[in-house]
């Protein structure tokens, strides 16, 4: 049997793909509230949302969860994503395209790889080197149509800025976040996303509050119900369920394998643009998508297949 199967590896790349799902479907949710409410109110309301799913989730699977100096020392990392990575990435959705920013946002998996190899010692081999550039052709091959319809000189440069400002941050948060679920067997993937989800919390609302990346204000009172309910599913979605899965997933895939799935992302965003917004994929966006799809699977198999070889020797 050329890849052998291990559930435990399974499951994880089944919650992998849930996360990326979820990430994916709230990219739009978020870019039809930005329509009505500024980004980092937006965010406010999404991460205030999340945090009290989560806390509720919390309480009720444990009722007496345990903070300690190590619990908090571990919520630090949410000042990275969601906090500056978001708050970034939000910042920058509006300064610059959504095509220019997926473009971008893409290059995360690269960041996750390359730091995985200089500071974690894992080991990277030419065929993941190669598969990565793969899924990553098939993430521009996605964008590559809205690209080419909009002039250079048109572009932000302080929005691409942003955005990749963003996406180094999330890379950072995704390489300490699976050394914190590797060295601590205890730590639960539902209350570190709930702290560091807090922290996030804390730390966009404190950039908001003082203005120091953007003065917009608006008042609360004038949205309507339905945009109130769009903000927040959006940020159950996107924060609690996306980190809450992607963090389960970190118990059992590297961070690099972790970082690879993070292409999936556009393909359930295009896909949910298409059921919700009427948004048509064209030939060059299905090949994207099929590149993508074909590429996290094939390295899926190699890295279970590789962790079974070394488990039996």
């Amino acid at each position: 049997m050329l890849f052998p199967i291990n559930f435990t590896r399974a499951k994880a790349i089944v919650f992998m793909i849930l996360s990326s799902a979820c990430w994916g479907f709230a990219t739009v949710m978020s870019k039809a509230g930005l329509e009505y409410i500024p980004p980092l109110h937006l965010l406010v309301i999404q991460l205030a949302s999340s945090i009290t799913f989560l806390w509720i989730v919390v309480l009720i699977i444990n009722r007496h969860p345990s903070l300690n100096w190590k619990t908090i020392r571990y919520s630090f990392t949410g000042i990275l994503e969601p906090g500056l990575a978001y708050t970034f990435g939000m910042l920058g959705l509006t300064l610059t395209t959504a095509s220019n920013a997926s473009l971008i946002s893409s290059t995360e998996p690269v960041f996750i790889i390359l730091i995985s190899w200089l500071f974690l010692r894992e080991r990277i081999t030419k065929y993941l080197f190669f598969f990565t550039a793969l899924a990553l052709t098939g993430v521009i091959l996605i964008v590559f149509v809205d690209v080419t319809r909009i002039q250079v000189s048109q572009f932000s440069f302080l929005g691409d800025v942003l955005i990749l400002l963003g996406t180094f941050c999330a890379s950072i948060y995704v390489i300490l976040s699976h050394k914190i679920i590797g060295n601590d067997n205890k730590v639960s993937p539902l209350s570190l996303a709930a702290v560091q989800q807090t922290t996030g919390f804390i730390s966009a609302t404190l950039i908001w509050f003082t203005g120091i990346l953007s003065n917009e204000v608006i008042d609360f009172s004038s949205l309507n119900p339905d945009i109130w309910i769009l903000a927040i599913a959006s940020g159950i979605i996107q924060y609690a369920l996306a980190f809450w899965f992607y963090l389960i997933a970190l118990k059992d895939v590297s961070a690099s394998t972790a970082g690879l799935f993070l292409t999936l992302i556009p393909v359930f965003a295009i896909g949910s643009a298409y059921l919700f917004l009427n948004e048509k994929l064209g030939i060059l966006q299905w090949l994207g998508a099929i590149l993508i799809l074909t590429s996290v699977s094939i390295i899926s198999l190699m890295q279970q297949s590789e962790s079974l070889t070394t488990k039996n020797k």
